[in-house]
């Protein structure tokens, strides 16, 4: 069984972005996920590590992937998306909340903005629905 890397090479106040590797990909896959915010649910990306990955079907994102054994994290899947980059202001404190099509997820795709827009984001998880068929390694770096 071989396994799938995520290599993260940029992180800021708005997004973290990645390739992920794996021996069967012809050309990279970029991803792009929430910053970091200690790993709290919802609004950050989920820590370095050794996790498992498998396909899963959910009724929102279709045929995608969940990475599981992630510490204090549930609900963690590797679907398509657009943007990281938050929607929604409250109110009252006038800050920007992380409401967003991402929920502490990876977003995959052929290319990749720094401002927090991947694209070609189907394509990506065409690439990766042909090399992810049972329960896989996955390792971020």
């Amino acid at each position: 069984m071989s396994k799938l890397i995520l290599e993260r090479f940029h992180s800021n106040k708005i997004s973290t972005c990645g390739i992920l590797k794996h021996p069967e990909l012809e050309s990279d896959i970029f991803t792009l996920e929430l910053p970091w915010i200690n790993n709290q649910q919802n609004i950050s990306c989920i820590p370095e590590g050794r996790y498992k990955i498998r396909p899963f079907h959910s009724e929102s994102h279709d045929d995608c992937f969940e990475i599981y054994n992630v510490v204090g994290r549930d609900l963690i899947r590797i679907h398509t998306g657009n943007s990281v980059r938050a929607n929604y202001q409250d109110p009252y404190n006038k800050e920007k909340i992380w409401k967003c099509e991402n929920r502490g997820c990876i977003f995959p795709g052929m290319k990749i903005r720094l401002d927090g827009i991947i694209e070609y984001s189907s394509s990506a998880m065409s690439k990766l629905r042909a090399i992810i068929t049972e329960v896989m390694d996955f390792e971020i770096c």
